[in-house]
């Protein structure tokens, strides 16, 4: 008998990956790699880890933007491999505004797993508000 429900809603996926997933590292004066990652043919999704807890050049931040306008799923996760996404900041670079640009947190999970994650979710097709909430749903309870 169960006496208690899961916090978290979560459905299991079939073990179907899209291994077009790409990871960069964010490093200080790395004019390269993000775009080396975006060049990729047939990319459809990005793992960004960010300084401390998610930031990264606001260089970057025109690029990623335009990379979600164009349905690309792009995840912010932290290269400290501790510690959750998101900052009170707002400045270009910030985990904040990263956020309001529409990259997916990855909350505790550090990049490697937030790179299954996202390939096992666009394999079995999650896109958009799905792919979000099935990101925050099982990120959020993994770590």
């Amino acid at each position: 008998m169960l006496h208690m429900r899961p916090a978290t809603r979560c459905c299991v996926l079939a073990p179907r990956l899209d291994e077009a997933v790409a990871v960069v590292r964010v490093l200080s004066g790395d004019q390269v790699s993000l775009a080396e990652a975006l060049a990729r043919p047939q990319l459809h999704g990005l793992v960004i880890e960010g300084f401390g807890s998610g930031r990264i050049p606001s260089s970057w931040c025109d690029t990623l933007a335009a990379a979600v306008k164009r349905d690309l799923a792009v995840v912010l996760t932290s290269r400290t491999g501790a510690g959750a996404i998101g900052d009170p900041y707002g400045y270009d670079g910030s985990a904040t505004s990263l956020l309001r640009l529409g990259l997916i947190p990855a909350h505790d999970l550090p990049a490697h797993k937030a790179r299954l994650l996202l390939m096992l979710a666009l394999g079995n097709g999650l896109r958009g508000e799905e792919l979000r909430t099935h990101f925050a749903a099982v990120a959020s309870a993994s770590g």
